[in-house]
This record gives structure tokens, C-alpha cells and sequence, in this order.
């Protein structure tokens, strides 16, 4: 006999597990998200990208050259006090 055949009582349905995992998966990402939507640290875009960003400030570029070039000197008078 060809066609379609009944579903027994026991088979589970398949819309039944995709439900459970909704149930379970929904309330998670919800609770993620309104986690990170009540966060008292409330960060602007530009100190996000900055976060992001490696590139020093003219500031910080300025004082980096500073430290280093203070750093070999004392390296070079060490080197000729000895």
C-alpha cells in the first residue's frame, strides 16, 4: 500500500523539540541582551572605536618618543661610563 502513513502516538512531532528549544534558547538571549542593555558603563561610539583603534594620539606618540629617546641615553652614558 502506498501513501501516506499516520503518525503513531509515540513518534514525537518534529515542531515539538523546535518548541523546547525555542523555550529554552529565547529567555537566554534575552537576559544577554538586557544585560548588556542596563550596563551602568554607557560607552560613546568614539570610545568604542578607540578600544579598537592601536594608533597612538599625537600626545601619546609624542610621550612614547619622549620615554624612548630618555631610554637610550641612559643606555648610551651607561655604556660610556664603564
Amino acid at each position: 500500500v502506498t501513501g501516506m502513513q499516520p503518525i503513531s502516538p509515540s513518534d514525537p512531532m518534529p515542531g515539538a523539540a523546535f518548541a523546547r528549544l525555542a523555550a529554552i534558547l529565547l529567555p537566554l538571549a534575552l537576559a544577554a541582551c538586557a544585560d548588556t542593555l542596563t550596563s551602568d558603563e554607557a560607552a560613546s561610539s568614539a570610545t568604542l572605536q578607540r578600544e579598537y583603534d592601536k594608533t597612538l594620539t599625537k600626545s601619546e606618540r609624542d610621550a612614547a618618543i619622549s620615554d624612548l629617546q630618555s631610554a637610550s641615553a641612559k643606555k648610551q652614558d651607561q655604556g660610556t661610563g664603564n
